[in-house]
């Protein structure tokens, strides 16, 4: 991760240097974003024209897929999608284990 923001941020500076304009990045508060390693390279990043702004710590109403998962979640669709995804699985792995290649 640092080494992909060390690249962007140097390929940014070019730009920052000329515009000024600051590239802002929205983070979650996932490890690799909070690590000691990851948080002593942001004053470099910064001084590159790229800055970051954390989520905070639990924002489901800010991530869609979080209000989807609560929906599916609730209306009990999760457990039957699971037993379909299983029997087509089963179907699938059984049609293509008996399958005979044409090699001819």
């Amino acid at each position: 991760m640092i080494e992909a923001f060390d690249l962007f941020t140097s390929r940014y500076a070019n730009e920052y240097a000329i515009h000024k304009k600051p590239c802002i990045i929205i983070l979650d508060n996932a490890s690799m974003h909070t690590s000691d390693a990851f948080l002593a390279q942001q004053d470099n990043w910064a001084a590159r024209g790229v800055l970051f702004h954390y989520l905070p710590p639990y924002s489901p109403e800010l991530n869609l897929i979080e209000i989807l998962w609560r929906k599916v979640n609730m209306n009990g669709c999760l457990c039957r999608v699971t037993s379909v995804m299983k029997i087509l699985k089963k179907s699938v792995v059984h049609i293509l284990s008996n399958l005979e290649m044409n090699t001819a």
